[in-house]
C-alpha cells in the first residue's frame, strides 16, 4: 500500500477552506496574518509544508488555526507515512519594537493517517494500532524579519511534531489483551513567509 497517497486532497481542501475563511474575515494587516512555510522533517529528510492563519489579539499574543503535511513515523506500525494535521495555534511574539522578532508557538489538533493493520512486536508483546487518527501537538520556536509595510517577512522555525495514539496490546506469554497510550514524533525545520 502506498502511504503517500492516503489523503491526497486533504491539503488542497484545507487551503481552499482557509482561503475562503480569510477572504471573509480579513480586516487589517495588523490583526490578521497568514503564515505559509515549507520544511524538512528530520526523521527521514522528506519535505512538507504548513499553512496557518492567526488573529493577533495584541502585540504579543495571537490565536489561530492551520493545516500541515509531513512524512514521519506516526505510530509503531506506520513508520514512514505522509501525515496530514489540522490544529489550533497559540503564538507568543517577543521583541515587538525590533525588525527581527522571536516567537514561540503551540499547536494542538488531530493527525490523519491510514493505519495498515500490521503488528509491531516487542518481546512477548505485540501492538496493533486500530485508529486512523491521533492527537497532534506541535511545539516550536522561530525567528522572523519584517520586510514589508504590512509587517510581513521571511521566517525560520524549529518545531517538534508529535502524534499521540492508542494501541491494542497482546501478551503472547500470558494471553493478556489491553491498550496503551503511545506517542511518536520528530523535529522539523521550516522556512516561510508571513503575509
Amino acid at each position: 500500500m502506498d502511504h503517500y497517497n492516503a489523503k491526497p486532497t486533504f491539503m488542497k481542501q484545507a487551503i481552499l477552506f482557509l482561503s475562503v475563511f480569510l477572504s471573509a474575515g480579513v480586516t487589517s494587516a495588523q490583526k490578521n496574518t497568514l503564515y505559509a512555510d515549507a520544511g524538512i522533517c528530520l526523521a527521514y529528510l522528506d519535505p512538507g509544508s504548513s499553512l496557518t492563519y492567526n488573529y493577533n489579539f495584541n502585540k504579543h499574543i495571537a490565536l489561530g488555526a492551520g493545516v500541515q503535511e509531513y512524512t514521519f513515523h506516526t505510530t509503531l506500525t506506520n513508520i514512514h507515512q505522509l501525515t496530514s494535521a489540522a490544529f489550533a495555534e497559540f503564538r507568543f511574539t517577543m521583541r515587538q519594537r525590533k525588525k527581527g522578532r522571536y516567537f514561540l508557538f503551540l499547536n494542538l489538533g488531530e493527525d490523519f493517517y491510514q493505519q495498515n493493520n500490521s503488528r509491531y512486536h516487542d518481546g512477548y508483546t505485540s501492538y496493533n494500532v486500530p485508529g486512523n487518527n491521533g492527537f497532534y501537538t506541535g511545539l516550536g520556536y522561530g525567528y522572523m524579519r519584517y520586510s514589508t509595510k504590512r509587517l510581513g517577512g521571511p521566517y525560520i522555525t524549529l518545531k517538534l511534531i508529535q502524534n499521540y495514539y492508542i494501541s491494542d496490546t497482546y501478551n503472547e506469554l500470558t494471553y493478556e489483551q489491553g491498550t496503551r497510550s503511545l506517542s511518536d514524533g520528530t523535529l522539523v525545520i521550516s522556512f516561510g513567509f508571513r503575509f
